[in-house]
């Protein structure tokens, strides 16, 4: 007797039931029936015998779709057909594969390709992403607009707008200004006034050039130099320093310069203001009239070789398109002189200062013009009283050595401190007394003798020092001979 031949049904049982069998009148199948884009749903059954044909089948009232219209397991399927795209099947002979043989078929569910989006609706979609991006960067714009706006007025509510140096109201700047000038800062012009702020009840220094206040430029904060109206002079010739194509003041042993400015003040005053990096420690004066028992002799010799490292920067000439002119400071003091955050010298003020142009013969006839500002008489060297003639300019050479000498007492002042009970005195103080007026007369005097400060009790940059301070500035030694020596007793191993 002939075995009956069986397939597994699914959803499409002859009897109804949602799991069972039916005849096997021609192949069994199985197929996964697209519910949505994500889920499928298995159906399972038999296949009636082929015909050819587009007839429809009545061999399966429950069959789920037209088997002789779309039958992926016989031959006459037009699989182009966008109607069958779905449709899915596998499909196994009984005969050949045995009783049930859809059991054992597996058909995992594959991705349905969705249907393109339409030209129209995907040019809607730019449209409103672009009208929304727009937007968003017209009321971020306002937003901050509101907000700058709202901080210009509560700072100058709360007194630190830029105000007169005579005022102890503080208030902005006058949009009225000459400029910022041109060179190392590259700023537009009437832009300080706009974006400088300081609070002028304090001033952080003041001398014979002018005051110094701290302040803030576009939120960094800066000190400000405001010069006095007769030392238009030092203004003029700082500035002209800085913007000078030919010079590149960018070293860490030079106070940074921000920017310049010439503006009235609500007074109807002419101001003129040098904006340079701020320098918490102060000068070397006060840092180390604050600091004398914390300096020891490893931070007395940082110092000293930071000072020299700064005064042979600026001798030097540097040819090349990023180069830079000699400079001679011709003002260097205990003043003059910063101490920047890591404990080490920086210079500053060059209101006196001279810049040597590139491939200038150094001739002894090539005289420099005069200053009228004088130099801090304390640290001027002794040719600047005994033997300079007012009407006579000096040379370049001159100068230089004008700058050794005051570095020299500096570097005496530098060492001295070291384990002196007495904490910071200035050069020519234990030979003197502190003296309140040191006058022209009163340093004419003292070097007439011809006196140098003491031997300090760290000597060991006393033969660097007096090779500084010879009375003849033709025998003084240059500043870069000065900082090799002082590189090799810093090199020395401690004994």
């Amino acid at each position: 007797m002939t075995e009956r031949l069986e397939c597994r049904c699914y959803h499409n049982c002859p009897n109804g039931k949602l799991n069972s069998t039916c005849p096997a009148l021609g192949k069994c199948y199985i197929h996964l029936e697209s519910v949505s884009h994500k889920e499928h749903e298995l159906r399972a059954g038999c296949l009636p015998p082929h015909k050819k044909g587009p007839k429809k089948s009545n061999f399966d009232v429950n069959f789920s779709f037209n088997a002789t219209f779309i039958d992926q397991c016989h031959e006459n399927v037009d699989h182009n057909d966008i109607s069958n795209q779905n449709l899915k099947l596998l499909c196994c002979d009984p005969v050949k594969d045995g009783n049930l043989c859809n059991d054992r078929l597996n058909m995992t569910p594959e991705a349905y390709v969705q249907p393109p989006i339409a030209p129209e609706l995907s040019m809607a979609i730019v449209i409103v992403i672009s009208i929304g991006a727009t937007c968003g960067i017209l009321l971020f714009g306002t937003l901050f607009h509101r907000f700058y706006e709202s901080r210009k007025c509560k700072a100058k509510a709360n007194g630190h707008g830029v105000s007169d140096f005579n005022s102890t109201e503080s208030t902005r700047l006058m949009d009225t200004t000459t400029g910022s000038g041109r060179g190392t800062s590259n700023l537009a012009r009437r832009t300080i006034a706009k974006d400088l702020s300081v609070s002028t009840q304090d001033a952080i220094g003041q001398g014979r050039f002018g005051s110094v206040f701290s302040g803030t430029f576009r939120f960094d904060k800066v000190a400000i130099k405001y010069f006095y109206p007769q030392c238009e002079d030092s203004f003029q010739n700082e500035t002209a320093i800085f913007h000078k194509p030919t010079i590149n003041l960018r070293d860490e042993h030079i106070v940074g310069f921000v920017a310049s400015d010439i503006f009235h003040s609500p007074q109807g005053e002419i101001k003129r203001i040098i904006v340079m990096d701020f320098i918490p420690a102060g000068s070397l004066r006060d840092f180390m009239s604050r600091n004398a028992a914390k300096i020891d002799e490893k931070h007395s010799l940082k110092m000293c070789e930071s000072l020299v490292k700064g005064v042979t920067f600026l001798h030097m000439e540097i040819n090349g398109q990023q180069g830079k002119e000699s400079i001679a400071h011709r003002d260097l003091s205990n003043t003059s002189v910063m101490i920047n955050p890591n404990g080490l010298c920086c210079i500053g003020d060059f209101g006196r200062a001279y810049a040597r142009p590139i491939r200038e013969n150094a001739d002894e006839s090539n005289q420099k013009p005069v200053f009228s500002r004088e130099p801090t008489l304390l640290y001027a060297p002794p040719e600047h009283f005994l033997t300079r003639d007012p009407l006579r300019g000096q040379t370049f050479e001159e100068m230089t050595a004008a700058d050794v000498w005051s570095m020299g007492l500096l570097l005496w002042e530098m060492t001295y401190i070291v384990g002196n009970v007495n904490g910071y005195i200035p050069a020519y103080s234990m030979e003197t007394g502190i003296a309140k007026n040191r006058n022209f007369q009163f340093m004419h005097s003292l070097h007439s003798q011809k006196i140098i400060p003491q031997k300090p009790q760290f000597d060991i940059l006393y033969k660097t020092t007096t090779q500084c301070l010879t009375f003849r500035w033709q025998d003084r030694i240059t500043s870069y001979k000065a900082l090799k020596s002082l590189q090799e007793i810093y090199s020395k191993p401690p004994a």
